[in-house]
């Protein structure tokens, strides 16, 4: 019960609030944070990381923060970010990041009416995917030697 109304509630308003956010729910797990997010299209993903990071660290209480993107995507989206699993999973395993904006580049100008953003931080690669009416978010971490299925990919 303290932890809804000491944690849960205010960082739930603080998230929601956030620009680009359409709806959160955290999820309080001993060390982690887990933030249930509905992206509006459009939306800031790096940026929104980066706020609930640093301006609701009070409220994280020293948990590890991790965003669980609930799907906004469409099949053609989920099909074309298939197709790039390869060359994003190398890039990641080598840390070559500069590849991942020059494949995704490539794969905008391949597709016609696709729009891909492509972001990195401290911690995140993060890449957003859009065809005007869905869009998709990924996070990839920037975790050596962690090659696998990327849960929100």
């Amino acid at each position: 019960m303290y932890r809804n109304f000491a944690v849960q509630q205010p960082l739930e308003k603080f998230v929601a609030q956030l620009d680009g956010v359409q709806s959160a729910k955290p999820v309080i797990d001993g060390r982690t944070v887990r933030v249930e997010l509905q992206l509006k299209q459009g939306a800031d993903l790096r940026d929104i990381y980066e706020k609930i990071a640093t301006e609701g660290t009070p409220m994280l209480g020293g948990r590890e923060l991790q965003l669980e993107l609930k799907k906004s995507s469409n099949e053609k989206l989920d099909q074309l970010w298939s197709s790039m699993l390869f060359k994003v999973a190398e890039a990641m395993e080598t840390r070559q990041y500069s590849k991942i904006p020059a494949a995704m580049q490539q794969l905008e100008q391949a597709n016609e009416g696709l729009t891909v953003h492509t972001e990195m931080d401290d911690t995140n690669v993060y890449i957003t995917m859009s065809d005007g009416k869905a869009s998709k978010y990924i996070v990839l971490p920037r975790i050596p030697g962690t090659l696998g299925v990327w849960p929100n990919a």
